[in-house]
């Protein structure tokens, strides 16, 4: 057993005043029997910190239940303070969730939440995301875009940006390629291409936002699962490892999210 952190005492204490706590991390359990998940990072990782808070409680606006409710993310000082300079370690406090792999049967109910709950919670700002999230070590800049081609162009562009070793650089022309315009066929292109900057790019021409009608909803951003066959049932099937899971009640949980308001079938 490991002391309990004074940062989480403070938030713990507010929760549950009359309980004792015990923390073996990343799991801090109470004498209510109740458990949390806790961890504190370097000061290097407080913009990951803060994207894996961010998108956890969109989602859990989205979908009450279906991912770990965030209780405390912030930064704190030497002396276990909240910093108010903006400086300091993150830390990370939530539910804890007691998960085992998903059944065919969460993995249904958890197709239709995705699709009746968070595919269907609309950004009021467009697409995009209010702070940089991370999929995996690669970070996502995100921002606010009025279209989803612009989006998801500058998606591809921040992408592209992290191919600067010479292994990837037939990878990085490619993918310069599907960006920009094919102007071969264009008649004056110079004049057209600097007097409509975006027309002739190949994302604009198969996302154009006049002809497909798209939404701006959350998503998960970072969703995976490896599915294994249960014997000769084809029916039967077992969903390990991933960012999924089911509590004892076989509830579907997701986690470790990279969020933004993006195209549904972006997931």
């Amino acid at each position: 057993m490991s002391p309990v952190p004074k940062i989480f005492l403070k938030h713990l204490n507010n929760l549950e005043p009359n309980a004792q706590f015990t923390f073996s991390p990343p799991r801090l359990k109470s004498s209510s029997g109740a458990t949390y998940y806790a961890k504190i990072g370097t000061t290097s990782e407080h913009a990951q910190y803060v994207a894996e808070a961010e998108s956890l409680k969109a989602l859990d606006t989205a979908a009450p239940g279906l991912v770990p409710k965030v209780l405390a993310s912030e930064l704190f000082t030497q002396d276990d303070e909240e910093s108010k300079l903006g400086t300091g370690r993150p830390y990370f406090l939530s539910e804890y969730k007691d998960l085992r792999s998903l059944s065919s049967a969460s993995a249904t109910i958890l197709g239709q939440r995705l699709a009746k709950e968070v595919h269907s919670y609309k950004s009021t700002r467009g697409f995009g995301f209010h702070v940089p999230t991370y999929c995996g070590p690669t970070r996502m800049e995100n921002g606010w875009y009025t279209s989803w081609d612009k989006c998801y162009d500058a998606l591809i562009a921040g992408l592209l940006s992290h191919l600067t070793s010479s292994r990837y650089s037939a990878l990085h022309t490619k993918g310069e390629q599907v960006r920009k315009r094919y102007i071969s066929l264009i008649p004056n292109p110079k004049r057209v291409v600097e007097s409509h900057p975006y027309l002739f790019r190949v994302i604009p021409k198969l996302l154009d936002p006049d002809r497909l009608v798209i939404q701006p909803v959350i998503i998960h951003g970072d969703l995976w699962v490896r599915m294994s066959k249960l014997g000769d049932n084809l029916n039967s099937h077992i969903y390990q490892s991933g960012n999924t899971g089911e509590d004892p009640n076989g509830r579907p949980v997701i986690y470790d999210p990279s969020s933004m308001f993006a195209h549904n079938e972006f997931e």
